[in-house]
C-alpha cells in the first residue's frame, strides 16, 4: 500500500511520519497505569438489555410450555376424538417450505374452523374433501390438538420444550457473555493498557451487500516484540487512519501483547480524564 504522504527530501517543513513522532492521546499517554475507567451509558444499557432479554425468553418459553402441556394432558385425560373435513391444502415457499392444511369440525358448541401447519408426510396422505383426525375437550371446543394425545406424544412434546427453550436461552446467553468478554476487553485495555504507535500496513474495502472496511497495523514493544493484526472498523476511522499519517495509538497488555486494540475502537468504556 502507498503511504498517504510524499517521499521524504530531508526538505520537509515538518518531520516525517513515524512511530516516534505518532503523538500518543494525553487521557492514556500521560496517565499512569492503573487508569480510572467508566463503562459507557450506551455499554450499561446495552448490558441491562441482553440480561431482561434472556430472563424474559426463558421465562416466556417456560409459560408457553408449561400451558402447552396442561392442555396436552386435559385433552389425553377427557378430549374426544373426531374427524375433521379438510377443506383446503396448500403450501408456501421461501428459504423453506411450509405446508398447511385448512379443516373443520363440529361441537357441541358450533362448528371449528382453523388452519394448521403440519409435516409433509401428512401434507402429501391427506386429500380435500378427506378426513382428518383431531382430540378436542368437550368443555372448550377451541382446545385441540392434530392426531391422538397420549402418553408417549406428551413425553415427546416435553422433550421438545425442554431442548427448545435450552437452546434458545442458551444461545442468547452465549452472544451475551461474548458481548460482556468484548465490553470487557475494552475496559482491562483502557485501564491497564500500554499506548503505542503503530503503522498501517494495509488496508482493504470489502463491498456486497454491505461494506466492510479492514485496516492492517504492525507495532514492535520496547524488549523488541513485533505484532500484526488485521481489524474491521468504521469508514470514518478508516478514512483517519488511511488518509492521514499512516500511523494509529494501539494498547495492548503488556503481559500479552496478542491483545491489543486501537485505542478509537475502545467504545465501550472511558478514560476519566484527570490532568
Amino acid at each position: 500500500m502507498s503511504l498517504p504522504y510524499p517521499p521524504y527530501t530531508g526538505f520537509a517543513p515538518f518531520p516525517r511520519p513515524s512511530a516516534e513522532t505518532h503523538p500518543i492521546e494525553p487521557e492514556i499517554g500521560h496517565v499512569p497505569t492503573p487508569r480510572l475507567v467508566f463503562f459507557t451509558t450506551k455499554t450499561l444499557i446495552a448490558r441491562w438489555f441482553w440480561i431482561i432479554l434472556v430472563v424474559c425468553v426463558a421465562a416466556g418459553m417456560t409459560r408457553l410450555a408449561r400451558n402447552d402441556m396442561r392442555d396436552l394432558a386435559n385433552l389425553q385425560r377427557s378430549g374426544v376424538v373426531h374427524d375433521a373435513q379438510i377443506l383446503d391444502k396448500y403450501y408456501r415457499s421461501g428459504k423453506s417450505t411450509t405446508y398447511y392444511l385448512v379443516y373443520s369440525f363440529p361441537t357441541p358448541f358450533g362448528e371449528v374452523h382453523d388452519r394448521d401447519s403440519v409435516p409433509r408426510y401428512l401434507y402429501d396422505s391427506v386429500e380435500v374433501g378427506g378426513e382428518l383426525t383431531v382430540t378436542y375437550l368437550p368443555s372448550d371446543p377451541w382446545t385441540y390438538r392434530l392426531g391422538i394425545v397420549d402418553a408417549a406424544r406428551i413425553q415427546r412434546r416435553g422433550n421438545a420444550w425442554w431442548a427448545g427453550t435450552l437452546a434458545a436461552t442458551g444461545g442468547l446467553a452465549l452472544i451475551a457473555l461474548l458481548l460482556e468478554y468484548d465490553r470487557r476487553k475494552h475496559y482491562l485495555l483502557l485501564r491497564d493498557g500500554r499506548p503505542i504507535a503503530a503503522a498501517v500496513v494495509d488496508s482493504r474495502v470489502v463491498r456486497g451487500k454491505t461494506t466492510t472496511y479492514y485496516i492492517t497495523y504492525r507495532f514492535t514493544t520496547p524488549i523488541g516484540e513485533t505484532f500484526t493484526k488485521k481489524v474491521s472498523t468504521t469508514e470514518r476511522l478508516y478514512r483517519a487512519w488511511t488518509n492521514g499519517t499512516g500511523y494509529l495509538t494501539v494498547l495492548y497488555d503488556p503481559e500479552n501483547p496478542k491483545i491489543n486494540l486501537p485505542y478509537a475502537m475502545t467504545i465501550h468504556a472511558r478514560v476519566e480524564e484527570s490532568f
